[in-house]
């Protein structure tokens, strides 16, 4: 009987990741590349005086930097290196200017509105932006077709 509950354990846990490997391989990325980019973000604002948008702007492209060949090849397992490459990569920083776009917009109301802590607020719009990204890189811009 144990061993038929361990089994059936390992056979759920198995589909589970299978499911759902689109989106802990994204979150694994998304920790690699929140990392850069929050670690930009304070350095420049903290150490550099730099005003906290043009922080923003900066840590984002950072993050943005690694993200595209990671999640293409590791995450969406789109391997294929084609003519469509161009179109891709438009296609995956169009829906990443929208994200960086809701993230400053974001950013500078729940700061100046809401008087939140800027690095809180930082949290708070970075969840949001993966939220958008991981949808647009499933639904359009990795779609395997």
């Amino acid at each position: 009987m144990k061993k038929i509950t361990i089994y059936s354990y390992q056979i759920f846990i198995k589909k589970l990741l299978q499911r759902y490997k689109d989106l802990i391989r994204f979150a694994l990325i998304g920790i690699l590349n929140t990392s850069i980019d929050f670690l930009t973000f304070s350095m420049l604002h903290k150490l550099f005086s730099v005003y906290y948008v043009t922080s923003q702007f900066a840590a984002y492209l950072a993050g943005t930097a690694n993200s595209f060949i990671l999640n293409k090849i590791w995450t969406f397992e789109n391997r294929r290196v084609s003519v469509g490459i161009h179109l891709q990569i438009l296609k995956f920083l169009m829906i990443n200017m929208i994200s960086l776009a809701l993230s400053i917009i974001g950013l500078k109301f729940i700061i100046e509105q809401l008087g939140v802590n800027i690095y809180i607020a930082k949290i708070l719009v970075t969840i949001m932006a993966q939220g958008v990204n991981f949808t647009g890189y499933k639904i359009w811009v990795f779609k395997n077709k």
